[in-house]
């Protein structure tokens, strides 16, 4: 069954290209994404820091963000979120996560920033 075989062959490298198209997209989202939140840096550094005045110094992860779906309790879950991964105070052991939720475009909603730890990290 030579013919079958180059069939599924084919069919393989359909699938192959159509994964690398998603994987490419993604790249491509991702990028933009990290090049959207930096255009916002100071404003997110403000918001850090009127949430917990004992941070100085923020270093952002921009290599960190992620796109999660939020856990609502519900079958169906929640929206995706937005996740990036910062320092404070120069320490890597103070780590916080900022969050946003996307909008239609897949860009991070700036004023929809939220945060579980800020509070927990002290000078």
């Amino acid at each position: 069954c030579q013919m079958n075989s180059e069939s599924k062959s084919q069919s393989n490298e359909v699938k192959n290209s159509k994964q690398s198209a998603v994987k490419k997209g993604k790249k491509v989202i991702k990028k933009e994404q990290v090049a959207y939140l930096k255009k916002y840096e100071k404003e997110l550094t403000e918001y850090v820091k009127t949430q917990n005045p004992d941070i100085s110094e923020i270093k952002y992860d921009w290599n960190s963000v992620r796109i999660v779906e939020a856990s609502n309790g519900t079958p169906q879950g929640g929206e995706q979120l937005l996740l990036i991964w910062s320092y404070a105070n120069g320490s890597e052991l103070t780590n916080f996560t900022l969050n946003f939720t996307l909008g239609d475009n897949q860009m991070p909603n700036i004023d929809s920033v939220g945060s579980d730890n800020l509070s927990t990290i002290e000078d």
